[in-house]
């Protein structure tokens, strides 16, 4: 039976496809770049990146901050102080808060039967912050933050901070919801929690890492939970 539902916050509740792009356009307007909307998943398609090499132990949060956007100005040939950018954009992105399609009605209905608990890999301020602005904040029990725990999801260890918290409730009684099939799943399946993959992209299934249940819309959720 389950007890708890862990939910991850970016591309799960919040739209970071859609804050994280306006982000990027008001910083550029800040300091006078010209911004051009092409330019959006070209940042994403970087950040991804970059994100993905942090869930595999390879990159650090700090070394990120100090070359996201080295990386997108080479790429859209900007000069430009990469520093600058990259803390207008942090400001930007801790007051943007685009839910995703249906998240509110998920959290309505979970947090009727379930103890809710956010669980991502960003930051902490800026999550919560981004929680309150959309609204959500308040279906959350507690908020377990990779900056906090000191270790990222799919690392197992970020999931025993998760357990030591949650005292009396097992990994088997326990779901987790997220998009990230690398930190999200993984992370759930090495632990023995209950996965649910949200596939908004519509991408192929991995091979290798097959969640418990997979869901295209939030609005699927009442079907499993």
């Amino acid at each position: 039976m389950i007890k708890a539902v862990l939910i991850d916050i970016d591309n799960t509740l919040l739209d970071f496809h859609k804050c994280a792009p306006l982000a990027v356009k008001n910083a550029f307007i800040k300091y006078g770049i010209n911004y051009k909307e092409e330019y959006a998943p070209i940042f994403l398609k970087i950040n991804d990146s970059l994100w993905q090499e942090i869930e595999n132990g390879t990159l650090t949060r700090e070394e990120l901050f100090k070359i996201r956007f080295k990386r997108v100005f080479s790429a859209l040939d900007i000069d430009f102080n990469a520093e600058k950018i990259e803390t207008e954009f942090r400001k930007e992105l801790f007051n943007s808060a685009i839910a995703v399609d249906g998240a509110m009605d998920m959290l309505k209905y979970l947090s009727v039967k379930y103890k809710l608990y956010a669980a991502s890999n960003g930051m902490s301020d800026q999550q919560i912050n981004r929680l309150k602005i959309a609204g959500m904040f308040d279906y959350f029990t507690d908020f377990f933050l990779s900056e906090k725990l000191g270790y990222q999801k799919p690392d197992k260890r970020f999931f025993d901070g998760v357990f030591k918290a949650l005292k009396g409730v097992l990994p088997s009684e326990t779901a987790l919801i997220g998009d990230s099939i690398s930190a999200d799943i993984k992370g759930g399946l090495l632990c023995g929690i209950f996965t649910v993959w949200y596939n908004h992209n519509k991408t192929a299934p991995s091979i290798e890492i097959k969640p418990n249940f997979t869901i295209e819309s939030l609005s699927e959720i009442n079907k499993i939970l």
